[in-house]
């Protein structure tokens, strides 16, 4: 009876841990961009639906107009532009979060824990407060940073997620490996993120609110580039 009873417990087991390892994770969130105007043009206020897949050492995050897809297998972070048809590719080093990238333009980036907590939504969340030094390039950033740990998810899987769509911005990817360790700090899933980027004697506010957060199935091929885009070099016109 014991070893029947054991014979069982064995093979839950095998199951759950195969489960936690074959499970895909969706992400839902709604992002808020306010009003700005730049050199006497006004972009007004905008409003997106963000969704995102994750995998071990894959994730895509799609917008109305743009795609990030994050080949960790591959080493590349491809930006797709889906109006023109095209994609920028950024190579990327996950060897070690120390590793230098070829380019390292000196921009630092450092999470200070607030010790602050409040419950947003039904999740349980603590704020930090990210910053990044660009390094004298004339323009800052600052996030206030909610996250919560009800979600269970890699810390170290969801900080080179958060750190890579950082780095979708090519000025941004040299400093990927500085921005992995400090993004580690952070303990839990983001729920509100709040970001206000200082540039040009403007202030760009942006909020990011999660919505939904689930394990799944991550449609197949969505991680592959589209045949008929055309690729795009990092100085070309992407607009």
């Amino acid at each position: 009876m014991k070893h029947r009873l054991r014979i069982v417990f064995l093979t839950l087991l095998v199951l759950a841990c195969a489960r936690l390892a074959q499970a895909d994770i969706y992400i839902k969130e709604s992002e808020h961009s306010d009003a700005i105007v730049i050199m006497g043009q006004t972009h007004p206020a905008k409003e997106l639906i963000k969704t995102t897949w994750m995998t071990r050492d894959k994730v895509r995050r799609d917008d109305p107009e743009t795609s990030i897809i994050l080949r960790m297998d591959k080493g590349l972070l491809y930006i797709l532009r889906h109006p023109q048809k095209s994609y920028m590719e950024i190579p990327l080093n996950f060897a070690t979060a120390t590793e230098q990238p070829a380019v390292d333009l000196g921009i630092q980036a450092t999470v200070t824990p607030a010790g602050e907590k409040k419950k947003i939504g039904k999740w349980n969340c603590s704020k930090s407060i990210l910053k990044l030094d660009m390094g004298g390039m004339g323009f800052a950033i600052t996030s206030e940073i909610w996250a919560t740990e009800d979600i269970k998810i890699d810390p170290a899987l969801y900080a080179k997620f958060t750190s890579a769509l950082m780095a979708a911005n090519p000025m941004l990817a040299s400093s990927l490996h500085t921005m992995i360790e400090e993004m580690q700090k952070i303990k839990g899933v983001h729920v509100l993120n709040q970001t206000s980027i200082q540039m040009m004697g403007q202030t760009i506010k942006t909020s990011t609110t999660l919505i939904e957060f689930k394990e799944g199935k991550a449609p197949d091929g969505i991680f592959e580039l589209p045949a008929d885009y055309k690729k795009q070099s990092m100085m070309g016109d992407m607009n």
